[in-house]
């Protein structure tokens, strides 16, 4: 079981257009596909260190190796009467070094579970971490063999419910490192046995997950696992699947609820330079997000088309350093990301990359016609406008419309009405979670060769 431990912790045509804007938009800096949530939000406390954690605790708390990490509304703390604590959520995440969870209790207080061991509430080296509203917590509880299934009490405490462990199909549950918990099941990877287990919260067995190819698995020590279900609220597709990360971080996997594959991607797919899948969740859209303990994160869209890479290693803003545990919740596209020494909270935002008009060419009657292209990093309302070199609009292109991530390409028809000067495109995109209170994000293409197009009719 050890080795195991040790491992972990060393541990397309029209798509060619799309590959290229792809490309482009990951060689980019991306300030407002994430951002920071205002002041007034969070009091400036968007990144805590070992310095905040000394400040709260005192001296005998330390950051040491985090891992995974979870962020939910739990019912018991949620004001049925407003919806001004609505964004106001629980973070559960995992201490692996110390033997512990670390969560608050309250906007202001933390709280601490655990201890180096083999009984109730102690662990050897967790893993992974998820909770439901109802307050279960589940630990992978990975160098003891088993989840430790908790409670969420009235006292703001963490309880001992049960063990998880033992035999499933001839083989021992070892090692678990990811687990998700959706609508009363528990999701757990088995990594030596190259499957999933899917288990009620009572501990009895739903499901084993191990799809085969020609009598071979086709997971290959599966490490992390998210999974949105289709009858869930916060889930504007309706999508019904699992994303797994798995050999050895090279691979992100999208499975159906019963482990057969939808769609794969291997690390080489993803931007130049990325060094690993590791922990994974799943947004409002379906968009998956992994991190990279390298500094970045890696997203994908619902059928797990590859974005872009956000981020870069270091400890200023928008920087990561090495990013591990990710939590996120859908409601409002809050994300947190455990650090080596620390946590970052950030919000989902969106983006405008290498916007520009092809084909540029006169019609009859003063009409010009082109094709509009950029790259979106997130689901946005997005308009096109004709602007001159001052800003002002011109001719409206495009009024505000709801469009999905990726390469985007719009046909556009418009008269300059004599307008002098320069003129642009202008694509205005507002996000559409909470970051659309404090976001609009602006980009202009070069400047239309107008009568270079028309001298060529």
């Amino acid at each position: 079981m050890r080795s195991v431990i040790e491992k972990r912790r060393a541990g397309l045509g029209a798509a060619g257009l799309l590959l290229a804007m792809a490309a482009a938009a990951a060689a980019q800096p991306s300030p407002t596909t994430l951002v920071y949530p205002p002041w007034s939000h969070c009091y400036g406390l968007h990144r805590v260190d070992q310095t905040h954690l000394t400040l709260r605790a005192g001296f005998q708390h330390r950051f040491d190796d985090p891992q995974g990490l979870c962020a939910l509304k739990l019912a018991a703390k949620d004001d049925t009467t407003t919806s001004r604590d609505d964004d106001e959520l629980t973070v559960f995440g995992v201490n692996s070094g110390q033997n512990e969870i670390i969560y608050n209790t309250s906007l202001v207080s933390i709280a601490f579970y655990g201890r180096a061991g083999s009984g109730v509430g102690q662990f050897d080296h967790p893993i992974g971490v998820s909770a439901d509203r109802a307050g279960h917590v589940v630990v992978a509880d990975t160098g003891n063999d088993r989840l430790h299934v908790l409670q969420y009490g009235a006292d703001d405490r963490l309880h001992h419910l049960r063990f998880i462990a033992g035999s499933v199909d001839g083989a021992r549950l070892q090692g678990p490192t990811g687990v998700a918990l959706d609508g009363g099941e528990i999701y757990v990877t088995d990594p030596p046995h190259h499957r999933l287990l899917v288990f009620d919260l009572e501990g009895g067995l739903r499901r084993v997950l191990r799809p085969e190819k020609d009598g071979r698995p086709l997971l290959h020590e599966p490490f992390a696992v998210a999974v949105i279900r289709g009858h869930e609220e916060l889930n504007f597709f309706g999508d019904d699947f699992l994303a797994v990360t798995d050999s050895a971080h090279a691979r992100l996997w999208k499975l159906d609820r019963t482990g057969q594959p939808f769609a794969v991607r291997r690390l080489q797919q993803v931007a130049q330079g990325a060094h690993e899948l590791y922990f994974v969740a799943v947004d409002y859209y379906g968009n998956v997000w992994c991190t990279d303990r390298s500094g970045r994160l890696h997203k994908f869209d619902h059928e797990l088309g590859y974005l872009l890479s956000i981020g870069r290693p270091g400890h200023g803003d928008f920087e990561f350093d090495a990013p591990r545990g990710i939590g996120l919740y859908r409601r409002f596209g809050q994300i947190f990301v455990s650090e080596r020494q620390g946590a970052q909270y950030l919000w989902i935002g969106t983006d405008v990359f290498t916007p520009s008009v092809a084909g540029l060419r006169a019609l009859p009657g003063g009409l010009w016609q082109g094709t509009v292209r950029y790259f979106l990093t997130e689901y946005a309302y997005v308009s096109l406008d004709l602007v001159d070199e001052n800003g002002h609009t011109r001719v409206a292109l495009q009024p505000s419309t709801w469009i999905g991530p990726g390469a985007v390409t719009r046909q556009v028809e418009f008269r300059t009405d004599g307008a002098a000067g320069p003129l642009r495109v202008r694509v205005e995109a507002v996000p559409t979670y909470s970051s659309r209170k404090v976001l609009k994000v602006e980009k202009r293409t070069q400047p239309l060769a107008l009568g270079a197009a028309a001298g060529s009719r």
